[in-house]
Formats: C-alpha cells, sequence, structure tokens
C-alpha cells in the first residue's frame, strides 16, 4: 500500500466515492484531469510573466546602461524587495494550486485503478479457472 493510499484525506475520498459507480469516477478523472492541465497552463503564464519577463527586461536594461540601472535600483530598494515577494507569492501560489490539482486527479485515478482491479462482487458458481505452472527453465 503505498503512503498516499494511507493518507486520511485520501481515504475520506474513498469512503465518499464508495456508493458511486466507476461512470461517476471516470467522469471525475476526467474533470480533475481539465483542471489540473489549466492549473499548469496558469502557473506557466505566471512564472513568464512574473519571473522570466521582468528578469529579462532588469538583465538587458543592466546590459545597455549598466551604472544608471544599478543607481536606480540601490535607490529603490525597498520597491525592488517589495516587487519581487509580490512576484514570488504569486508563483508560489499558482504552484501550490497545481501541486493540489495534481494531487486530487492522482487520488481520483487512484480510486479508480482500484475499482478496476477489484474483482467482482457477483459471485459464479463455475470455479477459476486454473492457471498451469510454468515448465522449469532448462540448465
Amino acid at each position: 500500500m503505498t503512503g498516499m493510499r494511507r493518507n486520511r484525506s485520501t481515504q475520506a475520498v474513498f469512503d465518499l466515492l464508495a456508493p458511486r459507480p466507476l461512470s461517476d469516477v471516470e467522469a471525475m478523472v476526467g474533470i480533475a484531469d481539465i483542471n489540473a492541465r489549466r492549473q499548469r497552463q496558469m502557473l506557466t503564464i505566471m512564472v513568464v510573466l512574473y519571473v522570466t519577463v521582468p528578469v529579462t527586461g532588469v538583465a538587458t536594461w543592466a546590459e545597455l546602461s549598466s551604472e544608471t540601472a544599478l543607481s536606480i535600483l540601490r535607490e529603490n530598494m525597498t520597491f525592488v524587495i517589495e516587487l519581487f515577494a509580490i512576484a514570488t507569492t504569486g508563483v508560489a501560489y499558482y504552484a501550490a494550486s497545481h501541486w493540489r490539482a495534481r494531487q486530487m486527479l492522482e487520488v481520483l485515478e487512484l480510486v479508480k485503478i482500484e475499482r478496476l482491479a477489484a474483482p467482482p462482487l457477483v459471485e459464479t458458481s463455475e470455479p477459476a479457472p486454473r492457471r498451469r505452472k510454468a515448465a522449469p527453465a532448462a540448465a
């Protein structure tokens, strides 16, 4: 049993979905997948807008006029730190959101996998076919 399967919140999802048919679980997996992909896209956009574009702009500006850039940055250090904190918080929020969306998808996929692997609930009168033993390997 995996660590995720032993988690209390995972068990709560299993308990909540126990009376639901497999088709409902499959629909939830589809919705969770769409949500996880959407969260990944939002995270990517936030990283590009909040990190890549500003860093590239500042690096280019510093390359073109390094003394001017350094003096402006030094004079506005509080603003620079606040801007960095805001950008970092925004990206961290979307990273956590993406992580949670992936976690929900993985739990629902685990529910689906266990349902598909579970033996049928209805017993048949016929015994299960016996498996043949593998022939011993030749030495």
